[in-house]
């Protein structure tokens, strides 16, 4: 999937296409140039991703509508629930340690 090189993009070729394109010179191997900011926030959604963003932005723009202040809309047991927005604030959730070691041996 992807961009074809030069289409819906309006950027100038920078030095990570450059390199590209004489790698697959040199090797005759296709290369891809990977935008940071993607991996930084997990890669390209999934369809599910999608209705979830969908579902909540319907959810925070008909609050927005009803003028209701100090809630946000949030997910929850499979659902769109709105809570208060100081409790979401008050509430730290930390990774399991088991997960944060994991990452580690994996990372």
């Amino acid at each position: 999937m992807g961009h074809p090189p030069g289409s819906c993009r309006n950027r100038p070729v920078g030095r990570s296409d450059a390199l590209s394109t004489r790698i697959e010179e040199a090797t005759g191997f296709e290369t891809r140039v990977t935008v940071l900011g993607h991996i930084q926030r997990g890669g390209s959604p999934s369809p599910v991703d999608r209705i979830w963003a969908t579902r909540l932005g319907v959810a925070a723009t008909d609050l927005l509508a009803d003028r209701k202040a100090g809630v946000i809309p949030i997910r929850k047991d499979g659902r769109v629930a709105v809570v208060p927005l100081r409790d979401v604030v008050a509430e730290t959730r930390r990774v399991p340690r088991e997960l944060y070691d994991l990452q580690l041996v994996f990372g």
